[in-house]
């Protein structure tokens, strides 16, 4: 399975999305990180619609491909696929931002027209608690969507490679 990888706004997650794509890899994925121009000037803010525009490009090489995204690259693809530039066959979003998503009412409409989803929130996620993120997915339901809140978890990190290929895997088998 093709998989689109897309990371978290900081540029520590240029490291983070090679462990994770190495990690799925390992499960037989191809995997394609975006790496953002932020994370390789070190600067701190991403430049969403470059990133949208960069996402899309990227995928072109891709075959129904899943994405998986943490934190601001959950709003990256879900703008790319709002406005049509990439097709995947699901996605996972992992520590979604909510102040970002309360920020851009057009990812927000776009969430109920996505492919097969499942969103994975910490529980304590400092970016928004999961029954928050929970209550933003059920607030806009995608037609096909599953909700796995990491209980007693206070931290913004998603590493565990075998979570997020199992994650990958059900969504990418299970069309809407």
């Amino acid at each position: 399975m093709d998989i689109l990888l897309l990371g978290g706004q900081t540029p520590r997650h240029l490291e983070w999305s090679h462990q994770i794509a190495d990690g799925l890899s390992a499960f037989g994925h191809r995997v394609v990180p975006l790496e953002y121009a932020n994370w390789l000037d070190q600067t701190a803010v991403t430049d969403v619609e470059s990133e949208v525009t960069a996402a899309t490009k990227l995928a072109e090489g891709l075959t129904s491909p899943v994405i998986v995204a943490k934190s601001i690259g959950t709003v990256i693809a879900t703008l790319a696929i709002g406005r049509g530039g990439i097709r995947p066959s699901g996605e996972v979003f992992m520590g979604m931002p909510l102040a970002m998503w309360q920020q851009s009412p057009e990812a927000t409409g776009y969430l109920p027209g996505l492919p097969p989803l499942t969103a994975v929130q910490n529980e304590h996620d400092p970016v928004g608690e999961a029954s928050d993120a929970l209550g933003l997915v059920t607030g806009h339901t995608p037609g096909t969507w599953w909700f796995e809140t990491i209980p007693g978890v206070a931290t913004h990190d998603y590493v565990d490679a075998p979570a997020i290929a199992r994650w990958a895997d059900h969504c990418g088998h299970n069309p809407a």
